[in-house]
């Protein structure tokens, strides 16, 4: 079963542009160099005396950090792989500690235990996820396509999540997000058909009008939400759909996305109903929104969402509402209230761990 497995894994790793380094019993390591950093793979079969005394020794480690100086590389990342094909070894006992003697260099540990009979895969929950695609590629060396990730947490325990619908790292997979930019496309088809981009037409379209003119009218509230007033305002909030709203969408789930999402263009369309005074349409209170929400999510697991980490998406926010008082055109009013009631959403969901965080 071992040698299956690391032939399928070996194969993988060749067309990621590894190359072989030593191969034995129960054991073999390949290496890659990208730019600055050392990539290098360790797999150990501990169902075998030789490996096992290599996997108990930790000799390997010292090798990588020996082949790395030899290009005067400092940053290693080191992929682990502790296999077996037994059933009596408890998953999470065969991820070991990381050696104290590199705590205090750029030595990074990736570790997984995979069970070659069962077909699981163990992972320890404070090590970065899915880095170089290994973990799918683990998965793509088992038979199982139902194969489950087990992250190990503080108290060694397995908790289990579903890769496909945990992992957040980019943007495949934002089937609303799509919807969402076909529907305000379909709605800016109609508008330019009814008459255009002109006030009066707006208005009977749907359009937000100030609180002192809305008589009763709070369906505006929603509807605006889905009318732009040209192509270039339809295509900026479609692009930072795309960006924004697939990312949030994989990280809170289908339905906390139409949460955060209805809310926040919402909640910024009543800030602006009673602080504008003129005519307002846009989806870009409800985008501010997700933008909100994903930095919530950045802030409170300290981990980035698709690629985008905290003081990326706070630049983003800084700029683009700087960028609005600094045009008068742009309902800054719909940002900032949207950007809030999301980042409040997003914090709160977070929190309350409604949603998986991997």
């Amino acid at each position: 079963m071992f040698n299956d497995f690391t032939e399928k894994l070996t194969d993988l790793l060749s067309k990621k542009g590894f190359h072989a380094m030593v191969f034995a019993e129960g054991f073999f390591s390949m290496y890659r160099t990208d730019g600055n950093v050392l990539y290098y793979t360790a797999c150990y079969d501990t169902d075998s005396a030789e490996a096992d005394g290599l996997y108990q020794s930790r000799r390997f480690f010292d090798s990588a950090v020996e082949f790395g100086e030899q290009f005067n590389i400092r940053n290693i990342i080191i992929f682990n792989v502790y296999a077996t094909s037994s059933s009596k070894k408890e998953l999470n006992a065969l991820i070991p500690n990381a050696p104290e003697a590199y705590a205090a260099q750029s030595v990074f540990e990736i570790n997984y235990a995979v069970s070659l009979l069962d077909e699981k895969i163990c992972y320890s929950k404070k090590q970065p996820y899915d880095l170089m695609s290994f973990d799918k590629m683990l998965k793509d060396c088992l038979s199982n396509e139902n194969t489950l990730l087990h992250a190990v947490g503080d108290d060694g325990e397995p908790n289990i999540y579903d890769d496909d619908a945990a992992k957040v790292s980019g943007i495949r997979g934002g089937v609303l997000s799509y919807i969402l930019i076909l529907i305000n496309a379909a709605l800016l088809y109609f508008l330019i058909r009814g008459g255009g981009f002109d006030v009066p037409n707006l208005i009977r379209s749907g359009a937000l009008l100030p609180f002192r003119y809305i008589n009763g009218e709070y369906y505006r509230l929603f509807t605006s939400m889905f009318l732009h007033s040209g192509l270039l305002h339809f295509a900026s909030n479609a692009l930072w759909l795309y960006i924004i709203g697939t990312r949030t969408e994989q990280a809170f789930g289908k339905l906390w996305f139409v949460v955060i999402y209805l809310f926040s263009g919402l909640a910024g369309n009543v800030l602006s109903m009673f602080t504008v005074n003129a005519v307002s349409i846009g989806a870009s209170g409800a985008v501010f929104g997700l933008v909100g929400a994903a930095l919530a999510y950045t802030r409170v697991t300290k981990k980035h969402i698709g690629g985008l980490p905290f003081q990326t998406l706070l630049i983003i926010i800084i700029f683009n509402i700087g960028f609005g008082f600094m045009n008068e055109v742009i309902n800054n009013a719909a940002h900032i209230g949207g950007l809030l009631a999301g980042f409040c959403a997003g914090y709160l969901i977070v929190k309350l761990k409604a949603i998986k965080i991997n």
